[in-house]
């Protein structure tokens, strides 16, 4: 057996987990930290969320959807957030659902 099977299995794989630091550090330049009063920059931020994306991050993919949707440092695409909304369901059901009805909540 493989040793990968065993880390994948307990934890996620490494590129995963940066993955998911890259969207949260996206999500910072995005949004201007915590409280919002840090520096902004979208197009860092949506780098940042294809770099998580392509890592196999869900939650980059996630965030890269959204920016999609409503056009925020990207063109607003459908096909593109079908696309990364799509990939990330298909990466992690289960964060998918969460971010989803955190959205939903805050409407």
């Amino acid at each position: 057996m493989k040793m990968g099977f065993f880390k994948d299995l307990f934890g996620g794989s490494d590129e995963r987990k940066r993955g998911d630091e890259y969207a949260t550090e996206g999500l910072i330049w995005e949004t201007g930290g915590a409280m919002g009063t840090g520096d902004k920059d979208i197009g860092r931020a949506i780098s940042l969320y294809r770099k998580s994306c392509s890592m196999g991050s869900a939650h980059g993919c996630f965030y890269l959807a959204q920016s999609y949707k409503y056009g925020h440092g990207v063109p607003e695409s459908k096909i593109d957030y079908n696309k990364y909304i799509e990939k990330s369901k298909e990466l992690d059901p289960e964060v998918y659902r969460r971010l989803s009805s955190q959205l939903r909540d805050m409407d």
